[in-house]
C-alpha cells in the first residue's frame, strides 16, 4: 500500500512540474488524500477526492462520530476526533454507516463533489450529519454529478447546519460523464442539490429530517437547451408499481433555497396511477423561505398527510437566469390528500400560465390553504383545477394578485375543470372559498394600466361554496365574474364588494341577495401590512358572515370553521362571523 500511494504521488509531482497537469482531475489533487496541503481550501476538483474506489471499503461499528475537514484533515486517520478528522469526500463515501453515527463536517471548509449516504439509522438511533465548529455552514458543491447529497433506499437520516450548490460541468477532464458510485445518473440533464431516491424490492423509507440547510445555483449542463431549467434544490422520489412504495416520515425545518432552475423541493412518486396506498405520507416543511426559484417553491405529488406552515415563497418562476423554467406558483399539490398550507407568504409568482400565490391542482382531496398573505402574484390568488374533493381556501388576504394581461388574465378566484390534459376535464366538487380579504390596486404594476382580474368559474365544476369574502376593488380598478357551470351548483353567500364589479354578460351569474355592496371601512386598503385590513370600528362587515359549522371534523371545512381567523382570533361555531378575514371586534 505503501509502495502504491509513493507512486502515485511521484506521478502526480511529476504532472505539476511538467506544467501539463493545467486543473485535469488527477488522483490526490487539491492537497492529496493524505492532507499535506489544502490548496487554499477550495473543496478539492478531482474524482480521487469524491470516489469511494479510490479507498478500501469499511463499515462501522455505529455510535461512533467521525469528523471530515478538508482544510486540515487526513485520510490515513481515523477521523473519530476533530485532530484526527478525514479529509475528502471519497475517504467518507467508502464507510458503510450503522445506527447512532454522527459524520460531522467542519464550518468553512468546501468539498467539491457528492456525498452518497451508505447505511441507515435505525428508528432508535438515526444517523446524523451535521457540522462542528463556529464558522460558516460547511458547503458541498457538487461540482456537476448529479446531486451533492444522495441518499439511495437509506433510512433514519437526519442532516443539518450544512450548504449545497451545484452548476459545475457533468464532464470529467478526460470527456467522460462524473457517475455517483453504483450509480447511471449523470447530471447532464437533471441536477440536484439534494436527491432521496426509493426503487426496487424492499420495505417503505422511514424518517429523512432536514433543518438548518441552504442550497442555491443549482443548474444542469445539457447539450440541450431544453434541459436548462432542470436544477432542483431538494427532490424525494420513489420508483415501482407492484408493492407498497413510500417515504413516511420526511421532516424538512428552515430549509432556504434560491436560484434553481426549477422547483425549490419535490416530493413525487413515479407511479402510473394515483393510488392513495402507495402516496408518501407524514410530511412536514416549516420556517423555510423559498427565494428565486426558476420554477415552483414547492410541488408535492402522490402524498398525503402533509403540514406546511411558517414560511415564504418570494419570486417563484424566477427570470432572474436563462437557465431557468420562468413560471411557476409559490407552492401547488397534484393527486393529494389531507393537506395543510397555513401562516405562510407568498409573494411576487410570476409565469405565462398558473403563478398563483400557492395553487390546488388537480385529484386533490381535503386541501386546505389557510391564513396566509398573498402579494402580487401574477396569476392570482385561488387557484382550485379539476377533480378535486373538498378543497380550498379560507382566512386569508390576498393583497394585489392577478397582474397577468392577455389570454391568461389575472384571477382573484379560479375554479377550473382541467384534470391533468385538455382532453380531460371533470368537474371539482365542494370547492370552497370564505372569509377571504381580498384588495385589488387600482393601476397594474406590470402595464401602469387599471387592474381587471377575474373570477372565473368553468363548465363542468360541481358544488362552489363562496362565503364571507370581503372584495375591495379600488378606485379605477374594476372586476369581472364570469360562471360557466351550472348556476345552481354556485354558492355565492354574504360576500361584501366595494368597488366595480362587472358580471360577464355570457354567465348566468346572479349576485345572492345576502351580498353587500358598501364599503367595508379597512383600516388602511392599499396597505402591504396585513394588519391594515382590519376592520374599523363600524364596519359593515362585522357580524354579517353566514355561519359555518355542523361538524367537528377538523377536515369537513365546508361545515367546520377551524376555530381561528388570519389575525388568530377565535371563530365561533353558533354565532356569526365578520365578513373578510378578520374576525375581531
Amino acid at each position: 500500500m505503501k509502495l502504491r500511494l509513493f507512486f502515485i504521488a511521484l506521478l502526480f509531482s511529476l504532472g505539476c512540474s511538467s506544467g501539463t497537469n493545467e486543473g485535469n482531475d488527477v488522483v490526490g489533487g487539491g492537497g492529496g488524500n493524505n492532507g499535506g496541503g489544502n490548496g487554499g481550501n477550495t473543496g478539492g476538483d478531482t474524482d480521487g477526492e469524491t470516489d469511494p474506489d479510490k479507498y478500501t471499503d469499511s463499515t462501522s461499528d455505529g455510535n461512533t462520530t467521525y469528523y471530515i475537514s478538508f482544510s486540515d484533515g487526513d485520510d490515513s486517520k481515523d477521523g473519530k476526533s476533530e485532530a484526527n478528522a478525514f479529509k475528502n469526500l471519497g475517504k467518507i463515501n467508502s464507510i458503510t454507516f450503522a445506527p447512532g453515527d454522527k459524520i460531522k463536517f467542519k464550518s468553512g471548509d468546501k468539498w467539491k463533489g457528492y456525498f452518497k449516504i451508505r447505511g441507515s439509522g435505525s428508528s432508535s438511533n438515526p444517523i446524523l450529519i451535521e457540522s462542528y465548529g463556529s464558522a460558516s455552514r460547511p458547503i458541498i458543491d457538487g461540482n456537476g454529478y448529479q446531486a451533492s447529497l444522495f441518499l439511495e433506499n437509506v433510512e433514519y437520516i437526519e442532516v443539518k447546519n450544512l450548504e449545497f450548490t451545484n452548476e459545475a460541468s457533468h464532464k470529467k477532464s478526460d470527456g467522460n460523464d462524473k457517475l455517483m458510485n453504483g450509480s447511471t445518473r449523470s447530471g447532464q440533464d437533471e441536477r440536484f442539490g439534494i436527491l432521496a431516491l426509493r426503487f426496487g424490492a424492499g420495505k417503505n423509507i422511514n424518517h429523512l429530517k432536514f433543518s438548518d440547510i441552504k442550497i442555491s445555483n443549482v443548474y444542469p449542463t445539457p447539450n440541450e437547451d431544453s434541459y436548462n431549467h432542470q436544477g432542483y434544490g431538494m427532490r424525494f422520489e420513489s420508483y415501482n408499481d407492484g408493492e407498497l412504495n413510500y417515504y413516511d416520515g420526511i421532516s424538512i425545518d428552515n430549509l432556504d433555497v434560491s436560484l434553481t432552475g426549477h422547483y425549490g423541493l419535490h416530493i413525487v412518486n413515479r407511479m402510473s396511477g394515483a393510488q392513495a396506498q402507495y402516496y408518501h405520507r407524514n410530511i412536514s416543511v416549516s420556517n423555510s423561505s423559498f427565494y428565486d426559484t426558476g420554477g415552483s417553491g414547492i410541488v408535492f405529488a402522490r402524498s398525503k398527510n402533509i403540514l406546511v406552515e411558517n414560511s415564504t415563497f418570494k419570486g417563484t418562476g424566477s427570470t432572474k437566469d436563462s437557465r431557468m423554467w420562468e413560471r411557476g406558483s409559490g407552492l401547488w399539490f397534484y393527486t393529494c390528500n389531507d393537506a395543510i398550507v397555513q401562516n405562510s407568504t407568498f409573494e411576487d409568482a410570476y409565469g405565462v400560465q398558473d403563478s398563483f400565490g400557492a395553487h390546488i391542482d388537480w385529484g386533490n382531496e381535503r386541501v386546505v390553504i389557510q391564513y396566509c398573505l398573498s402579494k402580487n402574484n401574477f396569476g392570482g390568488f385561488v387557484e382550485i383545477l379539476g377533480e378535486n374533493l373538498d378543497c380550498g381556501y379560507r382566512y386569508n388576504i390576498s393583497i394585489g394578485d392577478g397582474t397577468r394581461t392577455g389570454t391568461h388574465n389575472g384571477k382573484i378566484f379560479w375554479v377550473s375543470d382541467f384534470a391533468g390534459s385538455n382532453s380531460r376535464k371533470i368537474g371539482s366538487k365542494n370547492n370552497f372559498i370564505y372569509n377571504n380579504t381580498v384588495f385589488v390596486p387600482s393601476t397594474n404594476p406590470v402595464t401602469n394600466s387599471p387592474m381587471t382580474p377575474d373570477v372565473l368559474i368553468r363548465e363542468n365544476t360541481e358544488d362552489t361554496f363562496v362565503y364571507n369574502n370581503l372584495i375591495y376593488i379600488d378606485s379605477g380598478a374594476s372586476l369581472s365574474i364570469l360562471t360557466n357551470n351550472d348556476s345552481d351548483l354556485n354558492f355565492f353567500r354574504n360576500n361584501l364588494y366595494f368597488g366595480s364589479v362587472n358580471i360577464d354578460p355570457n354567465t348566468a351569474f346572479q349576485h345572492h341577495s345576502s351580498e353587500v355592496f358598501v364599503d367595508p371601512k379597512l383600516v388602511n386598503p392599499g396597505s402591504t401590512d396585513p394588519n391594515d385590513y382590519k376592520l374599523q370600528s363600524g364596519s359593515p362587515a362585522f357580524g354579517k358572515g353566514i355561519l359555518i359549522n355542523g361538524s367537528s371534523d377538523t377536515s369537513n371545512f365546508i361545515q367546520n370553521n377551524g376555530g381561528r381567523d388570519y389575525f388568530g382570533n377565535s371563530v365561533s361555531n353558533s354565532e356569526k362571523p365578520n365578513i373578510g378575514a378578520y374576525n375581531g371586534s
